[in-house]
């Protein structure tokens, strides 16, 4: 019958001498798996922390200086921002944002057109994150919109009106990411907000202000068809 070791016993019979050679190899080749192991969770946790803080204070500083811009208050405080769409290209935070995500993405977009942003979207349900998109009825069937698409690709997906009467609108701009991070401002996911407009956006990771976005999503959810 074979005997399994853990890891420290083994570095102890190597040090003794006590294995034969065979015994040795196999030793050490089971310390290196446990190595590797160690470094992918590492990096996975690494991860993870990436998609709370986004960017350090240095990222913010770089990416200005490369651009000409100048530099904005960067993270504090789990506030990251703000970014301004004419200087920051706030898109591609967005999608960076949706790189690192694992497990659950929520959005509730009143205008949605960028297929960059679609792409990145479609690219983390195929890995395994459950996606659940809340868009505005009036907007949805806009012959730019990419809802129908996100739709045909399996996207969990529902539209809302506002609140009170036909005239009213989900006019709502902002997604959680992991339960964890908050995309929030005046920017919707448009060609338009990237390219033309003057736009804005944060990044939120205060656990609380985070809870009370997932919250308003799943009423929001709930509500729509």
């Amino acid at each position: 019958m074979k005997r399994a070791f853990g890891g420290a016993c083994l570095v102890s019979l190597l040090a003794a001498g006590a294995l034969s050679g065979a015994q040795a190899n196999a030793a050490y080749q089971n310390l290196a798996a446990a190595r590797l192991a160690r470094e992918v969770r590492q990096q996975r946790k690494a991860q993870r922390i990436t998609a709370v803080k986004l960017f350090t204070n240095d990222d913010v500083r770089a990416r200005a200086a490369a651009s000409g811009a100048a530099v904005g208050p960067g993270v504090s405080e789990g506030i990251e921002g703000p970014y301004f769409s004419d200087r920051d290209r706030i898109g591609r935070s967005i999608i960076a944002a949706i790189h690192h995500t694992r497990n659950s993405l929520d959005i509730a977009m009143f205008s949605f057109t960028d297929r960059r942003i679609e792409a990145a979207i479609v690219a983390a349900a195929r890995r395994g994150v459950r996606v659940r998109v809340v868009a505005d009825r009036s907007q949805a069937y806009d012959r730019h919109s990419e809802i129908p698409y996100l739709r045909s690709a399996g996207i969990e997906m529902r539209l809302s009106g506002g609140y009170r009467g036909q005239r009213s609108i989900m006019h709502d701009k902002f997604a959680v990411f992991d339960g964890q991070l908050v995309e929030t401002g005046s920017f919707n996911w448009t060609i338009s907000a990237e390219d033309y407009n003057y736009e804005n956006a944060l990044f939120l990771s205060d656990p609380q202000t985070v809870a009370r976005y997932e919250n308003e999503f799943d009423r929001i959810w709930s509500r729509a068809q």
